[in-house]
């Protein structure tokens, strides 16, 4: 059994009153029913739409001490700063808005100190408040969390969505387009369906070809990240024909890597290696060969080459784009975590096992300070690590690594992905061949 390398880099890219009604009778409820420390996050864009929701909490709730806590100046500390507030106060629950200034304001931002502090505070909030915490904050803080403190995320019990009158639409698709496949697989398996939904409704109405270009690729990618490969390719090809009628290269290039990261999956290489190809050359003249895209698709067409026993040309370009990455990106960046690994797999391919599992412990680090340890993407790696210790025959260890990687990913991936599926054949077998 070889290294999986099958991790992809990300290519880069009143009805309203009535719904927030629901939604607001929710969180009240949500609020009633909690029994000492819960986390939910209050998604609302405009300042002022924050406060008009936390002021008709306090109406919900007049007999009971509700804090109100509102930030008017950037933070580092976010769980500090509750504690020098909050100190000898046992409130009902607490309300905070105010945060937008400390959170990175694109995905691309580095990850700020607010963000390492949240992620890194995640076990304390607990063992500290006794109250229900409700964060209310606008579209790009939520993806902010998900990329960059995935971990405080997780032990959310909620996320509630409030629509300013204005920007409902166009917050959602804001949302949406913005997400890559970090984020996608930071949803659990109802939120990325409710999401497919949401993108299908907005597509009934979205007139506008760039933004139906970018939606059809989010729903291509929501399909790839839960292998449903076939409906994948209809959506980037839908949006490859929508974007002949935009005067935007990139665009192109980027559907190109997405489609043959699905024509890989399923085995098809020429194809996958064609559009690759067309990816790179449409790169060369958009984003020159040292841009953040152009390495991802050379680190992409570099797992073609190592499924084919093409090992040279496989480490070349794996190579190439590693030393792309520490100009830009960094050594503490996802993709270059899959790039390690990815490198890794053709170690194992070789038989190079002391190499393999050198930078395998290296991703795994990565991961750790970046993705979490309840990621997909850290249980395939776990994985692979275990795949190169049951090639050298210990067993204890690999099975170890597996057990813990299925767990991960029967809470994250459907029953039937072919990771869960693959996860449960590795632990049988490591079983087996201990005599369990």
């Amino acid at each position: 059994m070889a290294i999986s390398n099958k991790i992809i880099e990300d290519d880069v890219f009143d009805s309203e009153s009535l719904e927030n009604e629901t939604e607001f009778k929710t969180l009240v409820r949500s609020i009633k029913l909690s029994k000492g420390f819960s986390l939910f996050f209050a998604r609302a864009n405009e300042i002022s739409t924050q406060a008009e929701l936390i002021a008709n909490l306090e109406n919900e709730f007049p007999k009971e001490k509700i804090v109100v806590i509102h930030f008017r100046n950037q933070t580092n500390h976010f769980l500090d700063a509750l504690r020098k507030i909050l100190a000898n106060q046992k409130p009902f629950a607490v309300l905070v808005y105010g945060l937008n200034d400390s959170f990175p304001t694109t995905p691309d931002s580095p990850k700020n100190s607010f963000i390492k502090n949240l992620n890194a505070s995640r076990n304390s909030f607990q063992k500290t408040f006794d109250c229900p915490i409700v964060l209310f904050v606008p579209d790009f803080a939520i993806t902010a969390i998900m990329r960059g403190a995935n971990d405080f995320f997780s032990v959310r019990s909620n996320v509630f969505y409030f629509e300013d009158r204005e920007n409902k639409k166009e917050s959602q698709i804001g949302q949406i387009i913005s997400e890559g496949l970090t984020e996608i697989g930071s949803l659990t398996i109802e939120e990325r369906k409710e999401r497919i939904k949401t993108i299908h409704d907005l597509l009934k109405e979205e007139k506008d070809k760039e933004r139906q270009v970018r939606l059809h690729l989010s729903l291509g990618q929501l399909y790839y990240f839960s292998a449903e490969y076939k409906k994948a390719e209809f959506e980037y090809n839908l949006a490859l024909k929508l974007s002949k009628k935009l005067n935007d290269l990139e665009i192109k290039a980027h559907i190109y890597n997405n489609l043959a990261n699905v024509y890989r999956e399923q085995g098809r290489y020429a194809e996958a290696i064609e559009k690759y190809e067309e990816a790179l050359k449409i790169g060369e003249k958009t984003i020159g060969k040292e841009g953040l895209n152009y390495a991802v698709r050379l680190s992409n067409l570099a797992n073609v080459y190592r499924e084919q026993g093409r090992y040279a040309e496989a480490i070349e370009k794996i190579e190439e784009a590693l030393k792309i990455g520490e100009k830009t990106i960094g050594k503490e960046h996802p993709n270059y975590a899959t790039r390690l690994n990815n490198l890794a797999a053709v170690y194992d391919s070789q038989g190079r096992y002391s190499e393999a599992i050198e930078k395998l412990e290296e991703v795994l680090k990565i991961d750790e300070k970046t993705i979490s340890k309840k990621h997909p993407e850290y249980a395939i790696h776990l994985g692979n690590l275990a795949v190169v210790y049951e090639a050298q025959g210990k067993y204890q260890e690999a099975l170890d690594l597996f057990e813990e990687a299925l767990r991960i990913n029967e809470k994250t991936l459907p029953k039937n992905h072919p990771y869960t599926i693959q996860g449960r054949e590795s632990v049988a077998r490591c079983r087996a061949m201990l005599g369990k």
